[in-house]
């Protein structure tokens, strides 16, 4: 069984703030530039990808099938700046064979934050589904932290049952300690193993091949692995539709070769993450047999930059307890996506660009408006 987790990424845009506005409470969001951004990537990504989903839904009748890791405030920019992504989003839902686990509405670091704001953001992403007439399920989609009994408690009185930690960082003795650990207990570990390469993103946007290449070896390999006994998670940023580089290699066309026979008759085995976890393979834990890297602020791979602004804003975890409005605001300064512009690596290809000329830039803009934040009342 596969599992094809798409991950949406669509940066709140900040404003480029001087440290001269620290003290004035200005906005700290570029409302403009947002709508600008948000428009682009619907027509160019998420309006074509959106289609070849339903497409691929329609023409396996229903067999093939998918995760969303999709933020409730990706959904909210959707509804304010691009509306015609609504209806199609939709469709997808009502088919029953995407699923949409939950995950925190701000798509935020859940290892920093407090149990309290977890299980807020939780509640958030849970009222965004509803609107949607989705019945939110039982399994919590989260990126970092091995924390678990601060995850038990925090859903102690929820009808959470079970914490899906996507890890993609875990040495070979340490996988062997995680199975003795959690075989008693009800959280799930999707357990990343065998080589660390992702095909979908290396393959279609960094390798050189010929376009043909890439297709053939990319499917033979979904083949061999899609056996019945395995239970295989494979994740893509969705802003990849939009990437002219993985568009040139065939994009559209390896996901709908994906829906057909191999000569030996062999075909895909498609499932949601929730039909994963029934999956059993050794001692209650799900063990993915091959899986592969997941955008994560594993605290070793951080830089300076990245540490000095995830602490400063997360100590701010008590501000806007009389002012709603406060408090929004530093949900949405939690959101992952800012603290990627601080990466020094040079990626070859990057799926969202940098709306900083340097990650320094970002880094100083993103520590301005923290900085005014935590001078404000509430």
């Amino acid at each position: 069984m596969v599992n094809l987790l798409f991950s949406f990424h669509l940066p709140i845009i900040l404003r480029n703030y001087h440290f001269l506005e620290i003290g004035k409470s200005n906005p700290y969001f570029d409302e403009e530039k947002q709508e600008e951004f948000v428009k682009k990537q619907a027509l160019s990504c998420y309006k074509p990808g959106l289609a070849l989903i339903l497409d691929l839904i329609e023409k396996s009748q229903g067999s093939f099938k998918c995760s969303f890791a999709l933020p409730g405030y990706v959904v909210e920019l959707w509804e304010k700046y691009a509306p015609e992504l609504i209806s199609p989003l939709e469709d997808i839902l009502k088919s029953g064979v995407v699923e949409w686990p939950l995950q925190p509405f701000y798509d935020c670091l859940t290892d920093r934050i407090s149990k309290k704001e977890l299980k807020a953001q939780v509640v958030l992403q849970k009222k965004k589904m509803l609107d949607f007439g989705i019945t939110p399920g039982n399994t919590l989609l989260v990126y970092e932290g091995i924390n678990l009994e601060k995850y038990q408690k925090a859903f102690s009185d929820t009808k959470i049952e079970q914490v899906v930690f996507l890890q993609n960082f875990i040495e070979e003795d340490f996988k062997t300690e995680l199975v003795h650990q959690f075989s008693e207990s009800p959280v799930s570990f999707l357990v990343a193993g065998g080589k660390k390469k992702d095909l979908l993103v290396d393959d279609l946007l960094f390798s050189d091949k010929p376009q043909e290449v890439i297709g053939k070896e990319t499917l033979a390999h979904f083949l061999q692995i899609a056996s019945p006994k395995n239970a295989v998670l494979e994740h893509a940023p969705f802003e990849i539709f939009g990437n002219e580089k993985a568009k040139l290699n065939g994009i559209s066309d390896l996901f709908q070769k994906m829906l057909w026979e191999d000569l030996e008759g062999k075909r895909i085995e498609f499932a949601t993450i929730a039909e994963l976890l029934e999956r059993k393979v050794k001692e209650g834990l799900v063990k993915i047999v091959e899986s592969f890297p997941i955008n994560s602020f594993y605290e070793p791979e951080l830089n300076n930059m990245q540490r000095d602004a995830i602490s400063t804003i997360y100590k701010l975890k008590s501000i806007g307890k009389t002012n709603p409005d406060v408090k929004e605001i530093w949900r949405k300064l939690l959101s992952k996506n800012h603290f990627t512009y601080f990466e020094t690596g040079s990626p070859k290809i990057s799926i969202l660009p940098n709306p900083y000329p340097s990650p320094f830039d970002a880094y100083i803009n993103f520590m301005n408006i923290a900085s005014d934040l935590a001078g404000r009342e509430g």
